[in-house]
C-alpha cells in the first residue's frame, strides 16, 4: 500500500491488460468495471476481488450502464448491448457503416440516456474526430465534428 498525504492507495487487482481504461464504479452493484481496448474485453472486479471477464468481438472503447440493468458498449463497429448472463453481444447500430476501418473511441452517457461516442479515423494523418450519439431505443440522434 502506498501513501500520499491524506490518501491511501492500494492495488486491488494486478491485471494483464494491454490497454486497460475507462474504469467506472457501479453504485448499485458496488463493483468496478473497466475495458481492455487492445485485448478486447469488459472486466468487472467483484467485491470478493475476483474478476469476471466478457470477451468482446472487436475493440471496445467505452460502455454505459442501462437503467433497467445490463450494458451498452461502444465497439469498433458501433453501439451494442452486452448480455452479462450469457456474454452475447448484439449490435444496435453502426454510425459509420460506410467506413469499416474507423472505430468508436471514448464515450459517455448523459442524464437523458443519450450515449455519445467519439469516432476516430483509421488513418491517423487525417485527424478527423466526429461524435455519434445514440438514444434509448437504438436511434441515431446525430453525427458531427469540428
Amino acid at each position: 500500500m502506498s501513501k500520499l498525504p491524506g490518501y491511501e492507495i492500494e492495488v486491488v487487482h494486478e491485471g494483464a491488460n494491454i490497454v486497460g481504461e475507462s474504469p467506472m464504479w457501479h453504485p448499485i452493484e458496488r463493483v468496478l468495471y473497466w475495458v481492455d481496448t487492445r485485448r478486447p474485453a469488459l472486466h468487472r472486479l467483484n467485491r470478493d476481488r475476483t474478476v469476471r471477464t466478457w470477451p468482446m468481438p472487436t475493440n471496445i472503447g467505452s460502455y454505459v450502464f442501462r437503467r433497467g440493468g445490463g450494458l451498452v458498449a461502444g465497439l469498433k463497429h458501433g453501439f451494442c448491448t452486452v448480455d452479462q448472463a450469457t456474454g452475447a453481444v448484439e449490435r444496435i447500430l453502426d454510425p459509420e457503416p460506410d467506413l469499416p476501418e474507423n472505430r468508436l473511441n471514448d464515450g459517455r452517457c448523459d442524464r437523458r440516456g443519450r450515449y455519445s461516442r467519439l469516432l476516430r479515423d483509421a488513418v491517423p494523418d487525417t485527424r478527423r474526430i466526429d461524435c455519434a450519439t445514440a438514444a434509448p431505443g437504438g436511434k441515431t440522434l446525430g453525427r458531427g465534428g469540428p
